[in-house]
């Protein structure tokens, strides 16, 4: 799937948030096109802590496992997409 027109903000973290998903859904309804990239739906983790996997089916969910699918991706974005990156650690 490729945007073609409009307002974009794409999410990129490691698996969807149930905080960040409400966040996105809520961005949809305000009329942005929301990208939602993460590398896994739910952390064992998580799930063991009792989170469940949000239905997010407003938003384009895309799952990276690699560089070359973050490039891939990347490139699918129109140049003044808004990108919110999950926590950067240097």
């Amino acid at each position: 799937m490729t945007f073609v027109s409009g307002r974009y903000i794409v999410f990129w973290q490691g698996i969807v948030s149930p905080h960040m998903a409400f966040l996105a859904k809520e961005l949809v309804a305000m009329g942005y096109n929301v990208a939602y990239i993460v590398g896994a739906v739910m952390s064992e983790e998580r799930a063991a802590m009792g989170w469940q996997a949000p239905s997010i089916p407003e938003v384009r969910l895309e799952f990276v496992e690699n560089v070359t699918q973050v490039e891939t991706l990347l490139n699918t974005f129109p140049e003044d997409t808004i990108h919110i990156v999950q926590g950067i650690r240097g």
